[in-house]
Protein backbone atom coordinates (compact mmCIF):
# COMPACT_ATOMS: atom_id res chain seq x y z
CA UNK A 1 0.00 0.00 0.00
CA UNK A 2 1.51 3.18 -0.84
CA UNK A 3 0.57 6.69 1.06
CA UNK A 4 -1.89 8.37 -0.73
CA UNK A 5 -1.70 11.78 -2.18
CA UNK A 6 -2.79 14.35 0.35
CA UNK A 7 -4.82 16.88 -1.50
CA UNK A 8 -7.10 13.22 -2.36
CA UNK A 9 -7.69 12.43 0.97
CA UNK A 10 -7.91 15.66 2.82
CA UNK A 11 -8.72 17.99 -0.27
CA UNK A 12 -6.96 21.00 -1.85
CA UNK A 13 -4.95 23.45 0.02
CA UNK A 14 -6.35 22.00 3.31
CA UNK A 15 -3.50 20.74 4.65
CA UNK A 16 -3.14 17.70 6.76
CA UNK A 17 -6.19 16.09 8.72
CA UNK A 18 -6.31 12.83 10.79
CA UNK A 19 -7.36 10.54 8.31
CA UNK A 20 -4.36 10.97 6.23
CA UNK A 21 -2.23 10.49 9.33
CA UNK A 22 -4.25 6.83 9.66
CA UNK A 23 -3.94 6.40 6.53
CA UNK A 24 0.09 6.53 6.47
CA UNK A 25 -0.14 4.68 9.94
CA UNK A 26 -2.05 1.64 8.38
CA UNK A 27 0.69 1.99 5.29
CA UNK A 28 3.57 1.75 7.99
CA UNK A 29 1.94 -1.03 9.90
CA UNK A 30 1.50 -2.64 6.60
CA UNK A 31 4.91 -2.63 5.29
CA UNK A 32 5.85 -3.69 8.48
CA UNK A 33 3.99 -6.59 8.63
CA UNK A 34 5.07 -7.50 5.00
CA UNK A 35 8.91 -7.35 6.59
CA UNK A 36 8.19 -9.52 9.20
CA UNK A 37 7.03 -11.87 6.91
CA UNK A 38 9.78 -12.09 4.64
CA UNK A 39 12.12 -12.19 7.47
CA UNK A 40 10.46 -15.70 8.68
CA UNK A 41 10.28 -17.36 5.38
CA UNK A 42 13.98 -16.48 5.26
CA UNK A 43 14.52 -18.03 8.74
CA UNK A 44 12.80 -21.09 8.00
CA UNK A 45 13.90 -21.79 4.55
CA UNK A 46 17.43 -21.39 6.28
CA UNK A 47 16.25 -24.02 9.08
CA UNK A 48 15.14 -26.65 6.24
CA UNK A 49 18.59 -25.83 4.95
CA UNK A 50 20.39 -26.36 7.84
CA UNK A 51 18.89 -29.73 8.18
CA UNK A 52 19.49 -31.42 5.37
CA UNK A 53 23.02 -30.09 5.05
CA UNK A 54 23.93 -30.75 8.14
CA UNK A 55 22.34 -34.13 8.29
CA UNK A 56 25.05 -36.19 7.72
CA UNK A 57 27.86 -34.16 9.70
CA UNK A 58 30.34 -36.25 11.47
CA UNK A 59 29.46 -34.98 15.13
CA UNK A 60 28.98 -38.00 17.47
CA UNK A 61 32.29 -38.17 18.97
CA UNK A 62 33.41 -34.87 18.99
CA UNK A 63 33.34 -32.81 22.34
CA UNK A 64 32.62 -29.12 22.72
CA UNK A 65 32.97 -26.91 25.57
CA UNK A 66 30.36 -25.28 27.35
CA UNK A 67 31.02 -21.41 27.91
CA UNK A 68 35.18 -22.23 27.41
CA UNK A 69 34.47 -24.84 30.13
CA UNK A 70 36.07 -28.18 30.10
CA UNK A 71 38.49 -27.41 26.85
Amino acid sequence: MFAPDLDDVCGAGNGLCSEYTRQLGDAGVAQTHAIFAGASVCALIAAVLALALFRGAATRGSTTPVLGWGA
